[in-house]
């Protein structure tokens, strides 16, 4: 599921207006109507983090998808995840960049060790 339709799933359950969210945590109200609506591709830690403890939740769930396992079963007993995870908290948004893409060209090196038999 997306993380816009989770967010206004959530909101819905508990009976609140985007207005009520947005008083509640403190994000725009204009932010929260952007994220439902999925123009919001990459959202700040941050802003994530307001809503998820406005709404009760963690931000884990907040970004869950229902297919794949959570960030806590993933790195429940890796402590080189853990470690990578908490260093990804303090970095600002041009070291975030630069993690993703050495994380994509990480995959994208698997990818072709795969296709080329050499597993």
């Amino acid at each position: 599921m997306l993380l816009s339709e989770h967010l206004r799933q959530i909101r819905e359950r508990k009976g609140w207006t985007q207005n009520h969210l947005a008083e509640v945590s403190g994000v725009p109200q204009p932010s929260i109507w952007r994220l439902e609506k999925g123009l919001i591709q990459n959202p700040k830690t941050s802003l994530l983090r307001k809503l998820a403890e406005a709404l009760g939740v963690t931000m884990d769930y907040l970004l869950r998808d229902e297919e794949k396992p959570s960030f806590d079963e993933v790195l429940r007993d890796d402590e080189v995840g853990q470690a990578i995870f908490r260093g990804y908290e303090e970095l600002d948004d041009q070291g975030r960049d630069q993690l993703k893409s050495f994380t994509d060209w990480l995959n994208e090196q698997r990818r072709k060790k795969s296709e080329s038999g050499n597993v």
